[in-house]
């Protein structure tokens, strides 16, 4: 089934300004405008698929500004990846699974639908707040560009699977993140590690500067962001 990627606004809340790009990478549009549009900047991507230009695309990417240094603020990627999670999950059946492969990867019942990524202003130390991050994040909205059906059994679109209305997706997301912060400010950091967490593939617990906490160790968020990420190339997520 192909979905119409037709011109829509977005219907988001005040703080959020919205730009849509017909191409290009949307989280690299959010780190350009902000230092100059913004906290509340969202950029968003959606486009069909086909032979040449590869799989459909749902992209979105938000300007925040922490008040906190480097490895609190970092908790507002975890923030992202389970209001994205939660919008995914508002949207599909309640018998399928959103999952979250640590650190940056999202599961669609086992299957690769995408990922997020981290991205900072240029200069950002460890002990110092930094002056703007984008939260990013990029799924597959369809797969129309595949000729052999069975193909790439470890990926799924979001057409494949019934989101017939994938910008309604972004909306969600963005009504989930102002209440995760919300419920960051006034219960704390771990409202938020608790929310991703509850979505982690294999268990474990996040704590308040975002690591990964599991038996036998735990993992720092900000080296596991800064690998290359395995869900994507250079030129988006991987079938």
């Amino acid at each position: 089934m192909t979905v119409s990627t037709q011109t829509r606004r977005l219907v988001l809340p005040p703080p959020y300004s919205q730009h849509r790009i017909a191409q290009g990478d949307a989280t690299a549009e959010a780190a350009a405008r902000a230092p100059a549009e913004g906290a509340g900047t969202l950029i968003w991507r959606w486009t069909a698929g086909g032979p040449e230009s590869g799989p459909g695309r749902l992209d979105l990417a938000v300007v925040l500004e922490p008040d906190l240094a480097l490895p609190g603020a970092r908790l507002g990627y975890v923030a992202g990846m389970a209001a994205l999670c939660e919008a995914l999950a508002a949207h599909c059946p309640p018998e399928r699974d959103i999952r979250i492969r640590w650190p940056d990867e999202l599961r669609f019942d086992t299957n690769r639908l995408g990922g997020a990524r981290l991205v900072l202003a240029p200069g950002s130390a460890e002990g110092a707040v930094p002056e703007w991050m984008v939260f990013g994040a990029e799924l597959i909205a369809d797969r129309d560009n595949i000729a052999v059906p069975g193909e790439y059994p470890q990926s799924i679109s979001l057409t494949e699977e019934g989101f017939d209305d994938p910008p309604a997706i972004i909306e969600s997301f963005a009504a989930h993140l102002m209440l995760l912060f919300d419920r960051w400010k006034h219960e704390g950091a771990d409202a938020v590690a608790r929310a991703f967490a509850g979505r982690l593939e294999g268990g474990g617990a996040i704590g308040d500067t975002g690591d990964l906490i599991r038996e036998g160790g735990h993992e720092a968020l900000g080296p596991a962001l800064a690998r290359a990420p395995l869900w994507r190339d250079a030129t988006g997520p991987i079938l």
